[in-house]
């Protein structure tokens, strides 16, 4: 997408452009918590202030950020602290999955965009409430991907998968599938569905299937020892 950059060098498929004009439709001037790998390219893109980037962070915001990735409940106290109200995760960040989970269950935090890169939580408030009614994602009604690709697909119904978003992501992967039929994510996230809906022969199967493509993945083979 060029609408943001003016030009169209920056890849989309890998940089968070949506994520970015997402933002600048959304135009909340709450604080905004974002992963540091995410701060550089948003400032510059939506013109604000970020909270973190990856040239200006300093070792303690590093170490509390590890603190909170490992332990997920330390988020609403840097939240109470620095008064977030918006969050903004890169969630292909293997560090980042327990924090996706957490977020998941939390009630006071509705996600309200989702793509092949990030996913966007806001915190329920009185300033908030008219955004959420706007933007709030549910399972089976997620903000549809600008980007029609088998690894978007993939890649975004693995973050809705973990958070408990079944039929998006088997929308998403099913979408995958019809574009690239043949690859490891089509059995991972096959495998990772089935174990979710308690289809464990099938789940093993598909493990199987994926490990075939990536012989030695030590994922797949700790998921086929615990599922076995």
């Amino acid at each position: 997408s060029s609408k943001i950059l003016g030009y169209s060098s920056i890849n989309a498929s890998v940089c968070p452009v949506h994520t970015g004009e997402f933002l600048q439709e959304l135009f909340y001037d709450g604080k905004m918590y974002n992963d540091p790998i995410l701060g550089g390219y948003l400032a510059w893109a939506i013109h604000r202030n970020v909270l973190l980037d990856t040239l200006s962070i300093r070792v303690p915001e590093i170490e509390e950020i590890a603190a909170i990735r490992k332990s997920p409940e330390r988020f609403l106290e840097f939240a109470r602290r620095l008064d977030i109200t918006l969050a903004v995760i890169a969630h292909g960040i293997a560090q980042n999955k327990s924090l996706l989970e957490w977020f998941a269950t939390q009630p006071s935090w509705q996600m309200i965009y989702c793509d092949h890169i990030t996913v966007i939580f806001l915190k329920i408030t009185a300033k908030s409430a008219t955004l959420l009614e706007k933007y709030r994602c549910e399972d089976g009604k997620v903000s549809n991907l600008p980007i029609k690709s088998a690894p978007v697909y993939y890649l975004r119904a693995l973050a809705l998968l973990r958070l408990s978003f079944l039929e998006s992501a088997q929308k998403d992967w099913q979408q995958g599938i019809v574009l690239l039929p043949n690859c490891f994510e089509r059995y991972y996230i096959a495998g990772q569905l089935m174990i979710l809906k308690g289809n464990l022969p099938q789940a093993i199967q598909d493990f199987e299937k994926a490990l075939s493509y990536q012989p030695g993945n030590q994922e797949i083979i700790s998921l086929l020892i615990q599922n076995s």
